[in-house]
Order: structure tokens, then C-alpha cells, then sequence
């Protein structure tokens, strides 16, 4: 018999951490399970959940009349919390027998930001079960609070199609994000600024972005580039599923961050033979071997980025060889089947 799910999230937009709570929901919906969807702020997703036919009701806070909060909890049988910033509401089921996972996602400096008003994650409730999305979280966990969380790694359903790929010319770049210091476009583009001359023709790099939310500060060092080079193109935003199709036509995923837990996106590319070239803080950078399966370089190093990238533009042989390895990658991690047994598994574990 299927169960109440709670599910709390933080924002209903299309981005990483919401999307990947919306397949949690997709393999709870598919067990029969009863959901309703809590969010602080709205956002796209709305209209797929109700597609669904799972109601969303919408929470800012979770303290204020923390009572009221506590008896709509109670009317289910378990808690799915998404993301760090519904601390609230972990706080708030503090007072409650309910059994709740808490999926996280944020890197060190999130922790630090937060660092006064979260709970103190080595004297939670038993009843609060926290997951780490990746090895990256983990160890921020472990370096802050001492606290060891089991991993729940992201799953992409496999939308690879062959038909997508690439045509004859220039290698096609693709990185996509929130112009953001933590996703690290401005290192990107001093790179690409220290490329050999006889390289910086070789190639198109397009930027996939929000343009109304943005950092100036890194939006603007793009905007330098892409007024100094006619090859580099600032791209209007697009849905995901648009996305998706821009990853299958490029020759090579680029990944600047700073910092970044698990990029959805990198996934995304593994999934449909596109290989990365990768900052070595990534979620994904712990199953990737530098030259084999992807490119990594070290974070914030302008010029290891570079040469990584002149290596590719000088060797584009290896792509292929490289996509098919990343695909394994994804096969072996982040395939749809996988998660959904780890969502089961969890489940199944923390029983009423």
C-alpha cells in the first residue's frame, strides 16, 4: 500500500535541484504514492507537477505558526525536504515523530553562509535522515559537523538520440549556467583569451545562460569576449529540453566552476556522448580519469584550463573515444534505473 509524501523544496524553477527532485517525485508517483508538493517560492515546475496531477502549495516559511505547519505535516506518513535552504522546516519537524529525509545538495561555503541558523547536523533527531548528492557534500559534512551522510547521486532518464549530433566544421563548446562567481564562467573567458593564436579560430563556444540573473562582475567579462571574438556567442535562455539538444550537438561540455556539487548539466552531457572538461572541485570529477573518459583541470587555474582546451583543439581525434567512456560513466552512476532503486532502497529503509 502506497504512502503520504510530503515533499518540501525550496523553488519550483527549472533548475539542477529541482529537476532532480521532480524525477524523486516521478519514482514515488510510479509506486503509488499519495504526494503533495510544499514550496517556498513558485516556478515552472508547477505546471509539470499538475500535469501529474500532484497539488503544490506554497510555504515561505515554516517557523512562523510552526504549529500549523506541524499538523499539515502529520497528515502524511513521511518527509522528502530538498536542498539546505528548507532548514526551516527541518527545524519545525523537530517537534514531530515523522520520519524525514533531508537531500543536499550545496557545497562548503553554503554550510558557512547558513552556518548560524542550521540545525547542528551531529545531534539531529533520529528520525532525520540526511543524504548527500555527492562525494563533494559529504566531505563538507564530515570537515563542519563530523556528520557521515550516505550519498543519493542524481538520475537523468536516458534521452540520448543519435540523430542530434554534430555536423562537419569548427568544434562546438557548450557551457551552460547561472553567470555566477560558483559557476565560473570569468574563468572561462580569461582562458579562452590565452589561447594560442593559431587555436582561437578553430573553434565556437556558446554561453547558455539566464540573462535576468546574473553576477555583472562575471556576465560582463563574458560580454567582453564575446564582442573581441566573432567564434563566442552570448545564447538567448532556453528550456531544458532545448538545452538538451544543444548539449547533443556539441563536440565537448565545458565546466568552469569554482565550485559545484553535482552539475546536472555534466550529466547530461556524459548521457548523450558528449565528454567535459571539468574543473577537479565538480560532484562528477570523482568518476572522471583525466584523458580517458574527460579532461579535468585545476580549479580557478586560468592556464591548466587553457592548455586543456588547446589540447582538445589540437587532438580532436580523441572526442569520440572520450564520449563513449563518459557515457559509461553515466551508465554506471547516474542512469535513471539506478536511481530509482536508490530512491526505493531509502524508502524502504526509513519506514514508518
Amino acid at each position: 500500500m502506497g504512502k503520504r509524501i510530503l515533499f518540501i523544496t525550496h523553488q519550483l524553477s527549472k533548475t539542477g535541484a529541482p529537476i532532480v527532485l521532480l524525477d524523486v517525485i516521478r519514482c514515488c508517483k510510479k509506486k503509488g504514492n499519495e504526494i503533495l508538493v510544499m514550496s517556498m517560492a513558485e516556478g515552472e515546475l508547477r505546471k509539470d507537477l499538475e500535469d501529474m496531477g500532484i497539488p503544490v502549495l506554497l510555504r515561505e516559511h515554516f517557523l512562523e505558526d510552526y504549529e500549523v505547519f506541524l499538523k499539515q505535516a502529520e497528515e502524511f506518513d513521511f518527509v522528502f525536504a530538498n536542498t539546505l535552504i528548507t532548514f526551516e522546516a527541518i527545524h519545525a519537524l523537530k517537534y514531530s515523530s515523522l520520519p524525514v529525509v533531508w537531500w543536499l545538495h550545496e557545497g562548503k561555503q553554503y554550510f558557512e553562509y547558513f552556518t548560524k541558523v542550521l540545525p547542528d547536523f551531529s545531534s539531529l533527531l533520529p528520525q532525520i535522515h540526511v543524504y548527500a548528492v555527492s562525494g563533494y557534500v559529504q566531505d563538507a559534512l564530515q570537515e563542519l559537523y563530523g556528520y557521515k551522510a550516505p550519498l543519493l547521486p542524481i538520475g537523468i532518464e536516458d534521452e540520448y538520440a543519435a540523430g542530434e549530433k554534430k555536423q562537419e566544421g569548427l568544434l562546438k563548446f557548450v557551457v551552460s549556467g547561472t553567470y555566477s562567481r560558483l559557476k565560473g564562467q570569468d574563468i572561462l573567458a580569461a582562458a579562452v583569451q590565452q589561447l594560442p593564436l593559431n587555436c582561437q579560430s578553430k573553434f565556437e563556444l556558446e554561453f547558455y545562460g539566464d540573462l535576468k540573473i546574473r553576477e555583472e562582475e562575471v556576465f560582463s567579462s563574458v560580454r567582453d569576449l564575446a564582442g573581441q571574438y566573432h567564434n563566442v556567442s552570448i545564447m538567448p535562455f532556453v528550456s531544458h529540453e532545448e538545452m538538451l539538444k544543444k548539449i547533443a550537438q556539441a563536440d565537448c561540455m565545458i565546466i568552469p566552476s569554482r565550485v559545484d556539487p553535482l552539475p546536472t548539466v555534466a550529466v547530461e552531457a556524459m548521457m548523450q556522448h558528449v565528454p567535459c572538461i571539468c574543473s577537479n572541485v565538480c560532484g562528477v570529477a570523482r568518476q572522471l580519469q583525466d584523458g580517458r573518459d574527460g579532461l579535468l583541470f585545476e580549479s580557478e587555474n586560468i592556464k591548466d584550463l587553457a592548455e586543456k582546451i588547446e589540447y582538445v583543439l589540437k587532438h580532436p581525434g580523441i572526442l569520440p573515444q572520450l564520449g563513449e567512456a563518459a557515457r559509461e560513466i553515466y551508465e554506471k552512476n547516474y542512469a535513471y534505473q539506478i536511481f530509482e532503486k536508490n530512491v526505493g532502497h531509502i524508502f524502504d529503509t526509513h519506514k514508518v
